[in-house]
């Protein structure tokens, strides 16, 4: 072999080129086929289901539901459960109160109220001058409300938002006169129109003692929705957020979204330093389950559970509803291991200072209604369910979760600006964890409001699923269309239809087809190309050994001897010739794959890293050598069975 170095060389630059071709094609196809799976992985078919005539949330959808889980194109259901939970050792974030104007609709419900006892140290007076816009939309509402208002020192909060109300700081506290005594006033005070002068009538609070210690209770009303001076929502240490003062012995709802007093108003309770209040003082006995339901409201959280928050219609940017802000989502892998994780939202977490990583203890109320549901109308924030639990019931289980996220909404902006409407805070209450780790011993009932307003049909509550909580993937996007054949008529025969969120799969996979299948023709072509010139370089390498065979058998040296001399000169005639061509795809290919898949990444507005796993290279390396030793071997069976003369005489004659 090397007494010809000029057929050698140019043998090993045969062998060289072919394997070049046949490496750099196999491993174009690999990173394609790699490529395309990666940017397909982000067209994912997701659906959801909806009720004819229903309002979008409530719906029942379940027996629609059964029928996409017998699909044969379905990959994957969400779904979603939810209850209320009580936060252990801090409060929610529900901070705003609910929309209602001080002490002008008292019918109003809300659980932003504080108890807690504290010292009056001045007293003032002033008025609440209501824009026209409220007065116009509120029949009987006067331009002008009149209050008196107390400042206190805290010294110590039964319950509260510690955004309201904080122990040792100065607090402003705001009787606004009911419209009785409004009246009163008005015909004191016909010639004067300055607050600090008017004369005011005899109201409920005016035995109250600068200096003395009081128990007593206010509630927080947002008056930047009604366009009044403040500054966005309260925050802690901020005491210019006043709170508006309520009897202690005013009870509050949760079914029927009422206050009501039963007996004459207690406004306040003079108690000594260093005393607490006997709540079965003064015919108050219902003051302490007040202060309990309160405490349960201002600690409660919305539990949603999830499989995958990837696959979740509202957590699409498309949607422009939720979206990650740090950290991850909840995936299937926490549902299947069972993962005690959770993701919360961004305001909330920021507000109790929490961050990535810290623990969250959460129990579960074993009793949960479905009371209602949250539809804003406004498209910021994701419709959903309203359950409540029983505040007074004992707590079976406790939820020890971590935080490995964070989400925003699009009505985050609203926090610092906020916008007339109701519960702007409520949405951030709900927390986001793995479907597998809530226990299903819980007892859900609906309320009967519920039941007659939302349900539609009286379903078996094990048997409800509403459409807010059910979403569903297919397997492949390009499988719409036969699955809408194979449920639509089941579907619509039940007044259900089903619908997938937009996104230019079909574009992805009509441009994407074309390419991987160029890649596999020209990778088969060029494997047979890489065959047919292995062939050939074996076959030259075969009438360049024959005389030296011939030659060594006659010298009288072994058959045996003599083939593993053939196969260690094909050996060194082949193994350097393919790692020689080999080794420039992986400087090749990179680029070449890059710029085959261009096209790609215009369509998905993204990129992809394109890379060649290592090991695949000695793989190919190794099937190249293969083959040329394969063909090396079929020239060495020719050469043995032909007999000795004819070789000598051959490679002479040749």
């Amino acid at each position: 072999m090397f007494r010809q170095p000029v057929r050698t060389i140019l043998l090993i630059l045969l062998i060289a080129a072919a394997s070049f071709i046949f490496v750099s094609n196999t491993a174009e196809l690999i990173i394609i086929n790699d490529a395309v799976e990666s940017i397909g992985g982000y067209y994912r078919e997701i659906a959801y289901l909806t009720l004819d005539g229903s309002n979008g949330i409530s719906g029942n959808i379940y027996p629609g539901a059964q029928i996409v889980k017998s699909s044969q194109y379905v990959e994957s259901e969400d779904r979603r459960r939810g209850i209320d939970s009580v936060l252990s050792g801090m409060a929610n974030i529900d901070i705003a109160g609910m929309h209602a104007l001080p002490n002008w609709k008292p019918d109003y419900w809300h659980y932003s109220d504080a108890f807690f006892y504290a010292a009056l140290i001045g007293v003032e007076h002033g008025a609440m001058h209501w824009p026209s816009s409220i007065v116009f939309q509120t029949p009987g509402l006067p331009e002008t409300q009149p209050y008196v208002q107390l400042n206190l020192r805290v010294d110590e909060v039964v319950t509260g938002y510690p955004e309201h109300i904080i122990e040792e700081q100065d607090l402003i506290l705001k009787y606004f006169l009911s419209e009785s005594e409004i009246e009163e006033y008005e015909a004191l005070n016909i010639d004067s129109s300055a607050a600090e002068a008017a004369l005011y009538p005899a109201i409920p609070i005016d035995d109250m003692i600068v200096g003395q210690r009081y128990f007593l209770r206010g509630a927080y009303y947002n008056q930047s929705f009604y366009d009044l001076p403040g500054s966005g929502l309260p925050e802690i240490g901020r005491i210019s957020d006043p709170l508006d003062m309520r009897p202690l012995n005013e009870r509050t709802l949760t079914e029927v979204n009422e206050r009501y007093i039963e007996d004459d108003e207690i406004w306040y309770i003079p108690v000594d330093a260093g005393q607490s209040i006997d709540f079965s003082f003064l015919g108050m006995e219902n003051l302490d389950e007040e202060i309990i339901r309160m405490s349960h409201a201002q600690s409660s959280m919305q539990l949603r559970t999830m499989i995958d928050m990837a696959g979740i219609p509202y957590m699409q940017p498309e949607a422009n509803l939720v979206k990650l802000s740090d950290g991850r989502l909840i995936d299937t892998a926490d549902a299947q291991s069972m993962n005690h994780v959770a993701v919360v939202s961004k305001y909330f977490a920021e507000s109790r200072n929490l961050h990535l990583g810290d623990m969250i203890t959460i129990f579960l109320p074993k009793e949960q209604v479905l009371s209602g549901i949250y539809d804003t109308g406004n498209g910021r924030v994701p419709n959903d369910l309203v359950l409540r639990a029983f505040p007074f019931e004992r707590y079976d289980n406790t939820l020890e979760l971590e935080i490995v996220g964070l989400y925003s909404l699009s009505s985050d902006a609203m926090l610092s600006n906020p916008l007339p409407g109701p519960g702007i805070t409520y949405p951030y209450n709900v927390v986001y964890i793995p479907d597998s780790i809530l226990p299903n011993d819980y007892v859900l009932t609906a309320s009967t409001s519920f039941s007659n307003d939302y349900m539609q049909t009286q379903a078996d509550i094990s048997e409800y699923l509403p459409e807010s909580w059910y979403s569903f993937v297919l397997a492949d996007p390009r499988d719409e269309s036969a699955f809408l054949n194979e449920v639509s008529g089941s579907l619509s025969s039940l007044g259900i239809t089903a619908h997938f969120l937009p996104n230019n799969a079909l574009v992805f996979w009509d441009s994407a087809d074309p390419i991987v299948q160029g890649a596999k023709f020209n990778a088969i072509t060029f494997s047979l190309v890489f065959l047919l010139v292995a062939a050939l370089a074996m076959f030259l390498h075969y009438r360049q050994r024959r005389k030296d065979y011939a030659i060594a058998l006659s010298l009288g040296k072994p058959r045996t001897k003599t083939r593993a001399q053939y196969i260690v000169s094909s050996i060194v005639l082949g193994l350097p010739s393919v790692v020689l061509g080999s080794a420039a795809v992986w400087f090749y290919v990179r680029n070449y794959g890059e710029s085959t898949l261009m096209p790609l990444f215009e369509i998905e507005n993204s990129s992809v890293a394109i890379s060649l796993p290592f090991f695949c290279l000695p793989i190919l390396v190794s099937c190249a050598f293969v083959l040329t030793l394969a063909m090396s071997a079929l020239f060495m069976v020719l050469l043995t069975k032909r007999p000795l003369l004819d070789n000598l005489v051959n490679n002479k004659q040749g």
